[in-house]
């Protein structure tokens, strides 16, 4: 008989070279043929009782925590945090990312798509909150994945729960929209304690919850404001809470914890950021079928092609030269593209400047506050006209190379480094991170693992190279052969 030990050896082997598999691209959703597409089986997955808390925080971007020592060098050795960083109770247990580069349109829809599936917005094809949503498209979003391997799963304010499967496993709270930073205070103090009583009493093994708190205060306040700092330190306050109700269950070395966000903002006060007026450039009315302050997706009115439209752009004089780009779909590269017709037409504002009818989109019910986050006047109080407001303070949606746009991604738990900063991530490496942890097995998706590896605990299989799996398992299943036949 072969010896038991290498037979154990031989079958850890070859359970390691399967480990990371790279997929045929015919077996992508839609239109990613030119994408590569990988998954990862389950024999390097956590087991089946691991727990994760997912934490994602539109609007948050990569500087608004403290990672410039990653790039700069100032300030103290890899691995450290700074007194004035925020969420430094995760960071130093855990590993922080330079930035994780959201994928576009960098706003927050396409991206928190992506976390729960891996796949670009070409793929999963879902770029606002209303209309085609992840499960009526035909995808697994992760918390099916959860709930079909029987595990008790639940989504706090991630989104509408009108298109989620109905199961007994899980619980969906909807998405209510609020306005003010104090309500969103108090809906996150909330959700929080909701996490909290799921993850220990209720024994759930996947919580995701979602808050806009940063997100509105970057809009009416700006994103390097006061105000934003100060609201970011009410959310770790309220975060601390749920973290101590961990540790006081005895849980906390036991579950995972991921902070990410969509995507950035950056300021589009009209003294930084000056608006392009669209609508005077083209002969007729447009249908958005998205729209951003750095960017639309234009469809062409009947009888008018997307050739004709850019040629309106070209001659416009709004667009000055560096002001704007515009593309038509198909000459963008594939992970730049969207899900939709090819006669449709992208423009993306260049960085200082904003699209008009974005920026200066008004509402009487919207507020002016002050740097400090105070309140001045309501919109309805203000003049009307040109001068009347100062409209959105922060704008997303522009070009992935912004550096605004980068968004945070930090993660803890037993299977995560303690305590390192490493290089960026993408926004699709989000997914497959989320099902390692939660001890899933993902979908296809388009995340690459050599990514992210850095801020893994080194495993039998990650320690190898899949040729050195193969290469062994051979020699060894010749020597178990040899062995046999003696």
């Amino acid at each position: 008989m072969c010896p038991p030990l290498l037979l154990s050896c031989l079958l850890i082997c070859l359970g390691c070279s399967a480990a990371q598999t790279t997929l045929p691209n015919s077996a992508v959703p839609d239109s990613a043929a030119a994408l590569p597409v990988t998954t990862r089986s389950a024999s390097n997955l956590h087991p089946e009782n691991s727990k994760l808390l997912v934490i994602l925080i539109d609007g948050l971007r990569w500087d608004a925590i403290n990672t410039s020592h990653i790039h700069h060098g100032e300030g103290c050795a890899e691995g450290c945090v700074d007194a004035e960083s925020f969420f430094t109770t995760v960071q130093r247990v855990g590993a922080t990312a330079a930035y994780n580069n959201p994928v576009f349109p960098t706003t927050p829809t396409p991206n928190w798509n992506t976390i729960a599936s891996g796949l670009l917005p070409m793929s999963h094809g879902v770029l606002s909150d209303t209309g085609r949503t992840l499960e009526t498209a035909g995808l697994t979003p992760i918390w099916e994945s959860s709930v079909s391997s029987g595990k008790k799963t639940a989504l706090i304010g991630w989104t509408s729960c009108d298109g989620v499967t109905t199961d007994p496993l899980l619980i969906c709270t909807d998405r209510i929209s609020l306005s003010g930073a104090a309500n969103l205070l108090v809906q996150l103090t909330g959700d929080a304690a909701l996490a909290a009583e799921l993850l220990v009493a209720q024994e759930h093994s996947l919580v995701m919850m979602r808050t806009s708190l940063v997100y509105w205060a970057s809009e009416h306040v700006g994103p390097k404001s006061k105000f934003v700092r100060r609201m970011m330190a009410e959310m770790e306050a309220v975060l601390e809470e749920l973290f101590l109700e961990l540790r006081n269950a005895g849980i906390w070395d036991k579950v995972s914890v991921v902070l990410v966000s969509g995507n950035g903002q950056t300021s589009t006060r009209p003294a930084v950021s000056r608006p392009v007026r669209v609508e005077e450039c083209l002969t007729a009315p447009v249908h958005y079928r998205y729209s951003s302050a750095g960017s639309a997706i234009l469809i062409p009115p009947e009888h008018t092609t997307a050739e004709q439209m850019v040629e309106q752009l070209e001659k416009c004089e709004e667009f000055a030269p560096g002001t704007a780009s515009w593309y038509q779909k198909t000459e963008l590269p594939p992970v730049d593209q969207w899900a939709g017709g090819n006669n449709e037409v992208l423009l993306v504002a260049s960085e200082g400047f904003a699209l008009r009818d974005v920026v200066n989109r008004t509402s009487g019910r919207d507020l002016l506050y002050s740097e400090d986050g105070d309140l001045q006047l309501a919109r309805a109080e203000l003049p009307r006209g040109p001068a009347g407001g100062r409209g959105r303070m922060a704008g997303d949606g522009y070009d992935t190379a912004n550096l605004d746009m980068n968004a945070v991604f930090i993660a803890k738990g037993p299977g995560v480094v303690r305590g390192v900063t490493g290089a960026s991530i993408l926004q699709t490496d989000v997914y497959q991170v989320l099902c390692h942890l939660a001890g899933l097995q993902p979908q296809l998706h388009h995340g690459q693992w050599d990514t992210v590896d850095w801020m893994m605990v080194p495993s039998a299989c990650s320690t190898m190279q899949p040729t050195h799996h193969a290469i062994v398992a051979s020699l060894m299943l010749i020597y178990t052969l040899y062995y046999v036949l003696q």
